[in-house]
């Protein structure tokens, strides 16, 4: 009996999320193409330019890892440490926005010359639209 109401709840769950969720864009490929942490053969990955490369090659979506500053704020960061893609250390979660937003990220191609920096989870949201 306790397995029949389960089964139960999940149906009217799973048929209530399916109704009150808003549809997705329609995909302009066959296949939706979706850009993990953008486009970052040429840029530096989950930096804005990583998305704006996605968007430029048509990609469908782009997958994001958002993070809070040690102040509340939503950044984009796919570790838990800024070690590993800019040229400071420690923890996301350790550092202030400003802090972040400070740090360089470490571009792909040696001798760029651009400044690339952590993004606000808004930005990325403004640019994506």
């Amino acid at each position: 009996m306790l397995k029949l109401l389960l089964f139960l709840l999940v149906g009217v769950l799973d048929s209530y999320a399916r109704n009150s969720l808003a549809p997705l864009p329609v995909s302009r490929n066959r296949f939706v193409v979706i850009a993990h942490r953008g486009n970052h053969v040429n840029v530096p990955e989950n930096s804005l330019e990583s998305y704006e490369e996605a968007i430029k090659c048509g990609a469908d979506y782009v997958e994001i890892d958002v993070r809070t500053s040690k102040d509340g704020a939503l950044v984009i960061h796919h570790d838990g440490t800024v070690d590993r893609m800019t040229n400071g250390t420690g923890n996301v979660n350790d550092k202030t926005l400003s802090e972040l937003k400070e740090l360089q990220l470490k571009s792909t191609k040696p001798g760029d010359p651009k400044i690339y920096r952590i993004p606000e989870f808004k930005e990325v949201l403004k640019l994506c639209k």
